[in-house]
């Protein structure tokens, strides 16, 4: 029987090394980048601003090539987290950063993805500073959240205020984001890891005065292992609803859409670990003539890294961001036209 395999030991290691390496290449190339696919892929009703889009936005017609060395979901997302808190692009826009009024340690409230508004109140602080100033909107995760749920409830008044939006791998739906994050071993290591920043947030505000700071059990909130149970410990409670699944009804966005009535172009990966191409609303946003989503194959929760090595070049949602944006601003394109 060993004498079956002799030949394979008188074979050059080299050669096996270069056959691991082809393997490698064909596997990116067919299963990561997917290049015998429609990728990235664009979903949009047909109508002024899907060819808007397509005419002035090159990105959507090109493929996204994640980094070689990390196309993982769970590692783009954490080690793009990593290098963009220590090595961020220059930005070449006036910007202004909406900083939580819990922030500061002097407002006893913390903060959901139901509720705008703090985001309504400096919307309407900036164009009254501003008036004549376009102004556009982006939101990552759970400020895409945030500001989807604000277009939906301000819609056509949302025309007068902002010229836009861009969303960054937003948990449309947050019963399926939760699901997801606690189905298997590594998603919910990223969900104990988020709630044990909630918690550390909400312990250091709530002892920053010596009375306490909210009117809460804060033992039982500081138990907390997973999104979930820090939601219906704290976060229903302080926002008034009845349970956990009020609140995630309220926030989850998938269901308004039609509601909006400025441009919204949206950017998720089929592989986030937070919400999943099955849980991206496909169906529901190719019927809406105002929103956008673009759909890459890998990409991971705001990960998006792409080239060899990822900090030298802008990335691909920052090419977006720029693509978009500057279309959107220079060409006066209007949506309701």
């Amino acid at each position: 029987m060993l004498n079956l395999f002799e030949p394979l030991f008188d074979i050059p290691t080299a050669y096996y090394g270069a056959l691991l390496g082809v393997g490698f290449c064909v596997y990116y190339l067919f299963e990561v980048v997917k290049v015998s696919n429609k990728t990235p892929m664009l979903v949009c009703a047909n109508g002024p601003f899907r060819s808007f889009l397509e005419e002035h936005v090159p990105l959507v017609r090109n493929k996204f090539w994640p980094t070689l060395w990390c196309f993982e979901s769970r590692a783009q997302t954490i080690i793009a987290s990593i290098l963009r808190s220590r090595i961020l692009p220059p930005i070449h826009y006036r910007r202004l950063n909406l900083i939580e009024r819990s922030y500061n340690f002097q407002t006893p409230r913390m903060y959901c993805a139901a509720n705008s508004d703090d985001l309504s109140e400096v919307i309407e602080y900036v164009k009254k500073i501003y008036p004549h100033v376009p102004l556009a909107a982006t939101g990552i995760s759970m400020g895409g959240l945030i500001l989807g749920n604000y277009l939906a409830q301000q819609g056509v008044m949302a025309r007068g205020k902002l010229k836009g939006g861009f969303l960054i791998s937003v948990p449309w739906n947050v019963f399926a984001a939760t699901k997801n994050t606690e189905e298997n071993y590594f998603n919910l290591m990223l969900n104990k890891y988020l709630a044990s920043t909630l918690r550390k947030n909400l312990q250091r505000l709530h002892y920053s005065s010596e009375t306490g700071m909210f009117d809460v059990d804060i033992d039982t909130i500081l138990k907390s292992q997973t999104l979930r149970e820090f939601d219906s410990h704290f976060t229903v409670k302080q926002f008034g609803y009845k349970d956990v699944e009020e609140y995630y009804s309220n926030a989850t966005i998938h269901d308004k859409l039609h509601l909006i009535d400025v441009p919204l172009l949206c950017l998720s990966a089929a592989d986030d670990p937070f919400q999943p191409l099955q849980a991206i609303p496909v169906k529901e946003i190719s019927e809406t003539k105002n929103v956008a989503v673009v759909v890459t194959s890998r990409g991971g929760h705001i990960g998006f890294m792409e080239g060899m090595w990822p900090v030298k070049e802008e990335q691909y949602m920052g090419k977006l961001f720029s693509q978009f944006f500057a279309a959107l601003f220079t060409t006066g394109f209007d949506c309701q036209m």
